[in-house]
């Protein structure tokens, strides 16, 4: 079953329960919290986590109730590939577990080494990304339009050929093209992949932009209408806790949050300011959302 709400003169279709939802009784409208203190937050100078301090707080983050933990970047190092396994094997098998989540590149050993550190959770989720800006194009990666195209739909379906949850990102989304944006994301979604991510990679963007780019997304790419978009951003402009608020008025439904908002530069969105601005203004959000004011 679909399950719709109306916004202005469009219509947004929530996503359909997943395995996650339905196993762990959690709303399929909501919006959905993804932490990356263990992954982006590490990225804070001075904030490198050993294995050992990496579970704890997936732990404690489990208690909170968060619905995905991105518990690091497991290509990076043995050690960050040993923490995220373990987490999978512990965190990710308790009781109304969250999602264990890696990050990788569009490269085929990113992706191999992510799978075999998240697939021991009851829920592994592979996060894939590139780069789809002019700027990151041409000069990071070194890439065409059309080979950044040809790369999403190849590691994409790679990643989906071993795990049911794909997450993608298009880094540096805000400073896309959105056409071309809107290609990339289509092309991700025809490969297999479950959530869209719309990453503020360099903390650019202001809300009204952030929120027009979300509902440019909604309204332009093929396939969407049951997938879930995703919001990160970090808070260069002081901006991301309002862009992320933003965003979810135009269809996203999860929030890519850290503790205290920490991560490189300035940081990312600070998971306990957005769930409280959620929360304490849930009359307003719950209208927005079509949800009963207690959820």
């Amino acid at each position: 079953r679909r399950l719709t709400w109306e916004k202005k003169d469009s219509v947004f279709v929530a996503p359909v329960p997943t395995k996650h939802d339905l196993a762990t009784g959690r709303d399929p409208a909501r919006v959905k919290i993804f932490d990356t203190t263990l992954r982006d937050g590490e990225q804070s100078p001075g904030a490198s986590l050993t294995g050992e301090e990496k579970l704890i707080l997936a732990k404690q983050l489990a208690k909170l109730g968060v619905d995905i933990i991105e518990a690091g970047f497991p290509i990076a190092s043995v050690g960050d590939f040993e923490a995220v396994k373990t987490i999978a094997q512990t965190v990710g098998c308790r009781d109304d577990p969250p999602i264990i989540c890696g990050l990788s590149r569009a490269r085929k050993p990113d992706i191999d080494r992510c799978w075999e550190a998240v697939k021991h959770a009851s829920f592994p989720r592979i996060h894939t990304f590139i780069a789809t800006s002019d700027l990151h194009m041409e000069y990071k990666l070194k890439k065409t339009p059309d080979e950044v195209l040809e790369a999403t739909t190849e590691m994409v379906s790679y990643a989906r050929s071993l795990c049911e949850d794909v997450e993608f990102s298009a880094e540096d989304a805000t400073r896309s093209d959105p056409e071309f944006l809107y290609k990339v994301y289509s092309r991700a979604i025809a490969a297999g992949a479950t959530t869209l991510n719309v990453p503020d990679t360099v903390g650019y963007t202001t809300p009204d932009e952030y929120g027009a780019l979300i509902r440019g997304i909604r309204e332009n790419v093929e396939g969407i209408e049951n997938l879930t978009i995703s919001l990160h951003g970090h808070n260069d402009l002081g901006l991301a806790v309002a862009n992320f608020l933003s965003g979810v008025e135009n269809g996203a439904r999860q929030i890519e949050t850290t503790i205290n908002g920490i991560g490189e530069r300035a940081g990312n969105a600070a998971m306990e300011e957005i769930v409280m601005a959620l929360q304490v203004r849930r009359q307003y959000y719950s209208s927005k959302l079509h949800l009963a004011p207690s959820k």
